[in-house]
């Protein structure tokens, strides 16, 4: 899970509680729709795990990344009109 994380340019402190990490995180952020991003993100981390313990596809960033993305263009539909451009820049800027 590092690497997707990594790849949304989110970095994690280590040795902190959880409310920690993910408050650091935010600080770090600098964009609107983290806690979006975030809560997506894991989603489909534990997605990734399920499908490796009870369909055994072996877990890849290629098809994390793929189902987080759209996903997280479905937020178009549910997000504030002034939010609704910085979903494109943040698809664009995940690697």
């Amino acid at each position: 899970s590092f690497h997707c994380w990594e790849a949304l340019h989110i970095p994690w402190a280590a040795g902190e509680t959880t409310i920690q990490r993910i408050s650091e995180a935010k600080l770090g952020w600098n964009r609107p729709l983290f806690m979006e991003t975030f809560l997506l993100a894991a989603w489909s981390i534990w997605k990734e795990r399920n499908n490796k313990h009870f369909r055994r596809i072996a877990p890849s960033k290629e098809s994390w990344l793929r189902r987080f993305k759209e996903d997280f263009s479905l937020l178009t539909h549910r997000v504030k009109e002034k939010h609704k451009d910085s979903i494109p820049s943040i698809l664009a800027s995940i690697v």
